[in-house]
């Protein structure tokens, strides 16, 4: 995660997650990527289970997501840590996750 000032209404900073993709791309694929990033920040999409993406880009070769910063363990890291989850908490999980798709 980063700290990145985001020239904004107010001016003020905020805390975000800044994804970096080191993929096997050609100059060409990558930004393609950046611009379906791009699209989907463009579409202004909103949802309380999805991290608004703010950003996207190119540096170095690689490709960045920049979304607001959503405090919490992801998926994996909590099915790894937990493994299978009762279907009591399974259900809510899915049933949010759903709604974000």
């Amino acid at each position: 995660m980063f700290r990145a000032c985001e020239a904004g209404a107010h001016g003020s900073d905020r805390l975000v997650a800044v994804k970096v993709f080191r993929l096997d791309l050609t100059p060409e694929q990558s930004a393609a990527l950046v611009d379906r990033f791009n699209a989907i920040i463009d579409a202004g999409l909103s949802h309380p289970s999805i991290a608004a993406p703010i950003a996207a880009g190119l540096e170095r070769g690689a490709v960045y997501l920049a979304q607001e910063y959503a405090a919490g363990d992801s998926l994996d890291v909590v099915l790894r840590e937990r493994g299978p989850l009762p279907i009591r908490d399974a259900v809510p999980l899915v049933d949010a996750l759903a709604g974000a798709i």
